[in-house]
């Protein structure tokens, strides 16, 4: 199979690749990820997109900013835990992928889909598309962007997509809005139980869906230093201030 290469991209498509990357490290200060999906949307049309960031642990358990994805079905595929079971995902995570574009339908016939999942995201006209999967250097953090729509997943598309990929993901760590953004989803859920009086241990068996007392451990030392707080009392109060809860 040949490889595609940047010299085999048109000299405006170069262009406009380098730019996306340069935009993507001036974006880290200030300015909107929706830029970057413009841009991106320059060189592979779509016609939604979502990119997200979360940890191997806990794919769950994520950070995201979207272009035109169904509100309510992102809802329901977070509140169903699909990232548990999306073969998009599942693969795309796995060390062989990680790193490489590749289209919804290659994820389906590698790791065959629920019947149900399937129909549920055509629903919402999510039939197919094109993903990417990339973990930080010595992490556990992973990020993913899913185009959907009528977008191209030859050789082409595949490569600006891997080339781009950890621009985009290392923009996303550092923008977006602080209010809603500085807790992931499931670090507020955390907060929110433990701040209407239950105990760790409890807490874990509250989530839904469940998890160990470590993990909750684990989210509460991530709340502390994210609200630079001296423990998990004072980042509920500086929580509550900031009306994060």
């Amino acid at each position: 199979m040949q490889t595609f290469s940047f010299g085999d991209l048109s000299k405006p498509d170069a262009i406009k690749l380098l730019e996306l990357i340069d935009l993507a490290s001036s974006l880290v200060k200030n300015g909107d990820f929706q830029v970057l999906l413009t841009r991106l949307g320059e060189l592979i049309p779509f016609d939604r997109a979502i990119q997200s960031r979360a940890d191997l642990a806990d794919l769950n358990d994520y950070l995201s900013i979207t272009r035109k994805w169904p509100k309510e079905w992102r809802k329901h595929y977070e509140d169903s835990a699909y990232a548990l079971i999306d073969p998009v995902v599942q693969v795309g995570v796995s060390r062989n992928f990680l790193g490489k574009a590749l289209s919804w339908n290659e994820a389906f016939s590698i790791k065959t889909p629920m019947i149900s999942f399937i129909k549920e995201a055509m629903d919402f006209k999510l039939v197919d598309g094109l993903a990417i999967a990339w973990k930080e250097p010595n992490t556990s953090i992973v990020g993913l962007l899913s185009l959907s729509g009528k977008t191209d997943s030859g050789a082409r598309s595949k490569f600006i997509l891997a080339t781009v990929m950890p621009h985009l993901h290392h923009a996303l760590s550092f923008i977006g809005d602080p209010e809603n953004q500085i807790l992931t989803t499931r670090e507020r859920e955390v907060i929110n139980l433990i701040a209407d009086g239950h105990n760790r241990l409890v807490t874990s068996r509250l989530l839904l869906p469940a998890a160990s007392l470590s993990t909750v451990n684990q989210y509460c030392t991530q709340i502390i230093k994210k609200l630079e707080a001296r423990n998990i009392v004072h980042a509920i109060m500086i929580a509550f201030t900031r009306r994060l809860l």
